[in-house]
């Protein structure tokens, strides 16, 4: 049998070979990349996603819960967003329609007589989102599955932070992350979103993290530009599109099945049901739609020293709305998240 010797060709041979395995390499890098690369998180064990777990301060209402397949899985925005002008948000483009209409929910933040909207239908993809507004930095949340609206102001320690999203929750409540300053990945502590406090972590039971929150309204987009005609509106990422487009869960919001196992009490308001905290002067109230359906649809009441905030029911009972006094902090969610994140100071009385 004859051999084909190298220097009689057997070179082109062994050139196709290797050009063969660079291209199966090539083609089997990004696979296996993702393998080794993939962000931290198993789908099923809290500490496999690598954050510090230490002093856990959750109440027993609010169990620690693997929410996404791994951290990061939410597509969070750190960087400052674009942002347009509310004609621009509400002219029709051509062949489709505008950027917002009338009854599309937004988070409105007003500062020194300048006003901004963060839509919905971005922060439904989004779930945080940090901003520079009027020189504050800020970071504005929302997660669908608590129903859940917090501002806060993003600094620690006088140094502006960026968060993301852990893919945990707690009593079905979103849980966030401080991004480690280094570019490092493991190690960062837990922050309720509903509360703004560190949850886990160093210090967490003694001293911990506590971001201050920023008033913001949770309205339609029809009422904010009425409200403020000057307004400008955060603009969405353009690669995204279709991915805003598809993101909205109107549905969930219109069933009474839970995303996470919560334990609610069977004999108080429907888990899914809207509840908000007030809190003056070291006072809480906590608010629910059931109390204020009770009282004829409005409902007018004072926390501590404050003066009266005025709170009602809207979108067939679904949404609260509320005209907060001065020196009212607002803790918006569905009744599952404010129920595990409680007990709360007093409820009200029938």
């Amino acid at each position: 049998m004859n051999r084909i010797r190298f220097a009689e060709g057997g070179w082109v041979l062994v050139l196709a070979l290797l050009v063969m395995l660079a291209l199966a390499a090539w083609a089997l890098a990004p696979a296996v990349l993702r393998v080794v690369d993939r962000p931290l998180g198993d789908g099923q064990d809290p500490a496999s996603y690598k954050f510090d777990l230490s002093q856990l301060t959750l109440p027993d209402t609010a169990p620690l819960q693997v929410a996404l397949l791994h951290r990061d899985m939410v597509p969070h925005r750190t960087a400052i967003p674009g942002v347009m002008s509310a004609e621009d948000a509400s002219k029709e483009a051509s062949r489709k329609g505008p950027f917002l209409t009338t009854d599309d929910l937004v988070i409105g933040v007003t500062m020194n007589g300048k006003a901004r909207a963060y839509p919905l239908l971005l922060l439904n993809v989004h779930e945080a989102m940090g901003d520079m507004f009027d020189d504050v930095p800020l970071v504005v949340t929302w997660h669908w599955p608590s129903g859940v609206t917090a501002v806060y102001d993003r600094r620690i320690d006088g140094l502006a932070r960026d968060f993301g999203v852990s893919g945990l929750v707690a009593g079905g409540g979103q849980l966030l992350f401080p991004i480690n300053t280094d570019g490092s990945v493991g190690g960062e502590p837990l922050i309720a979103q509903f509360t703004g406090t560190q949850v886990t972590g160093p210090q967490a039971a003694d001293a911990p993290i506590t971001l201050t929150p920023i008033a913001h309204d949770f309205t339609t987009w029809g009422q904010w530009r009425e409200a403020h005609p000057e307004t400008d509106v955060v603009a969405g990422d353009p690669l995204m599109k279709r991915r805003y487009k598809d993101g909205k869960p109107d549905t969930y919001f219109h069933s009474s099945g839970l995303l996470f196992d919560v334990p609610v009490p069977d004999d108080g308001p429907a888990a899914k049901s809207a509840a908000v905290v007030l809190e003056a002067d070291g006072h809480t109230q906590c608010v629910t739609a059931d109390d204020v359906r009770h009282h004829g649809g409005q409902l007018q009441l004072s926390v501590g020293d404050s003066g009266p905030t005025t709170i009602e029911l809207t979108d067939g009972g679904r949404r609260l709305v509320i005209n907060a006094a001065e020196g009212v902090t607002l803790r918006r969610g569905l009744w599952h998240v404010v129920h595990a994140f409680g007990p709360w100071e007093s409820r009200l009385k029938r």
